[in-house]
């Protein structure tokens, strides 16, 4: 580990409360635009990101990403790395055109939010949530704009 794990942020869900998390922007820095799409970058991102938010208890029961499922075993280890353990983690299995990347990737994610019957989804990227939220009519909360998207 680096330093940085060193300097979490801790996030507290309340008892009683299912929540389902984001990965990238959530426990990790989020992966800068250029690497996406080189294999070789974006695997090198994978394996040495930074650690961002850290769960209360260490403990996740749902991770709902966009990564592809060809990166669970190098995602799995990040996590094992960084001492967060986790019940599920739901990865796509799809390609997605990178003009498309960040409306299908919230699309997918709200469906797997949705069929999994989570009370709460939190997401990095304030444009996701919007539309997270707003295809699930559920909870989403925003930690890097403070915003918790709801419909009460």
């Amino acid at each position: 580990n680096n330093q940085a794990s060193l300097f979490y942020y801790r996030i507290k869900v309340a008892e009683g409360v299912t929540c389902a998390y984001d990965f990238d922007g959530i426990f990790c820095e989020e992966c800068p635009d250029e690497y996406k799409g080189n294999d070789d970058s974006y695997y090198k991102f994978l394996c040495t990101a930074s650690p961002l938010y850290y769960p209360d208890k260490g403990y996740v029961p749902l991770i709902i990403t966009g990564r592809h499922e060809k990166y669970r075993d190098i995602t799995d280890k990040w996590l094992k790395r960084n001492d967060i353990l986790y019940g599920s983690m739901v990865m796509r299995d799809f390609e997605i055109p990178t003009t498309d990347y960040g409306d299908s990737i919230a699309l997918y994610k709200a469906k797997a939010y949705k069929e999994y019957g989570y009370d709460l989804f939190v997401e990095s990227r304030f444009r996701q949530a919007k539309i997270i939220h707003k295809e699930t009519d559920k909870p989403v909360f925003c930690p890097i704009k403070s915003a918790l998207l709801t419909s009460k």
